[in-house]
Parts: C-alpha cells; sequence; structure tokens
C-alpha cells in the first residue's frame, strides 16, 4: 500500500475503533450504505464502491477504491457488519 492509510486495528491486530454508519438505505433488491472510519469514507451505492480520505479530500472528488482495497474491503465488512448490528436494534425503523 503507498499512501497514508490511518492505523488499521486489523492489520495491529487490534479490534476496530467505533465506525459511524452515517446512511443505510434499502430499495427493493439495491442497498445503499455509507459509513466513516477515521478520516476514511466508504460508500456503496447501486452496486459501486467508493472510497475517500476525507484529510486529503474533503470535498470526496478522488475515489481511491482501487488504491487500496484492502481498505475498501475491511471497511465494506465494516459498514455491513454496522447494519446489521443496527438493523437488530432497530435503528432504522
Amino acid at each position: 500500500m503507498t499512501g497514508h492509510t490511518g492505523n488499521l486495528p486489523f492489520i495491529e491486530g487490534k479490534p476496530p475503533k467505533a465506525a459511524r454508519l452515517i446512511y443505510a438505505r434499502a430499495a427493493g433488491p439495491k442497498l445503499n450504505l455509507a459509513i466513516i472510519y477515521n478520516n476514511w469514507k466508504y460508500i456503496f451505492f447501486e452496486g459501486r464502491e467508493y472510497l475517500f480520505n476525507l484529510d486529503e479530500d474533503p470535498m470526496e472528488k478522488t475515489n481511491l477504491a482501487l488504491k487500496f482495497p484492502v481498505l475498501k474491503g475491511y471497511l465494506r465488512q465494516l459498514a455491513f457488519y454496522q447494519l446489521r448490528i443496527n438493523q437488530k436494534l432497530n435503528l432504522f425503523r
């Protein structure tokens, strides 16, 4: 990996800090969601994935999903995990 990724707990063997699931919406079979973790924002929208470094790109113009595939995959799993927790707690109803 090149560039700054911040401290990723899964690489360091530590549990993740709290991530914020900021958006989740299901429209029929489509699911859209977004999560913020540290300075990173991951978006899953209409089957496409986006990854932004909010410190370096606050206007979200440069999609880094292809540049950081491991981070993208980690945040995808974290987002869907957080969505399942929120659904169990009925936070989206």
